[in-house]
Formats: structure tokens, C-alpha cells, sequence
């Protein structure tokens, strides 16, 4: 491999990105999850791939032990973030999908 190339995979690192979520009607909430991802929010920026998908699996455990009392505790803002952060995903930051048009 040439030094180069050596260089610019060093500079890669890993987003957590999460969808907007937003209150829905009766209570409920909807995830836009078909927004283009650079409208997503960044909720965690990592230096390796499995370093973002260990947090990403962790999230993902939280919404199987979390209690619906605790839950309906929390304010709507937190709310949201929590339940946006179940559909994220792990993305490179230098990935197209990230720019704008």
C-alpha cells in the first residue's frame, strides 16, 4: 500500500448517527429514519468501526431493560433522544452520504 493511501485511512473515523424524532399524535412518537443522513444527529464520534457498534448494540440494550414507568418519567426531549438513538447507525465520516448536495 502506498503511503498515501496509508494516510487517508488513518483519518477515517466512525459516527453514531441517530434519525429526528418527533411527538406524534395520541401520545406516540415517529422516527424519520428516511431522512437523507445528514440530517441525522451525531450522538457519538469513535476512532474504530466496532468501538461505534458496541455503543450502538449498548442503546439497543438499554430499550430491552428499560421500564415503561422509568420511561414515562423522562421529559419529551430526552424522550426522543432515546427512542431516535434505537435506530442509529454506525457510519465513516468520510462517507458521501454525509455531504449535502
Amino acid at each position: 500500500m502506498k503511503r498515501r493511501h496509508t494516510a487517508s485511512l488513518a483519518l477515517v473515523g466512525w459516527l453514531l448517527m441517530a434519525p429526528p424524532t418527533y411527538p406524534g399524535p395520541n401520545g406516540s412518537f415517529v422516527t424519520k429514519t428516511a431522512l437523507p443522513l445528514r440530517l441525522w444527529q451525531n450522538i457519538g464520534s469513535y476512532d474504530q468501526s466496532v468501538d461505534c457498534d458496541d455503543e450502538r448494540r449498548a442503546l439497543l440494550d438499554l430499550k430491552k431493560t428499560e421500564s415503561p414507568s422509568t420511561f414515562a418519567q423522562e421529559p419529551l426531549r430526552v424522550k426522543l433522544s432515546i427512542i431516535g438513538s434505537w435506530s442509529a447507525v454506525c457510519v465513516a465520516t468520510d462517507d458521501a452520504r454525509l455531504k449535502g448536495n
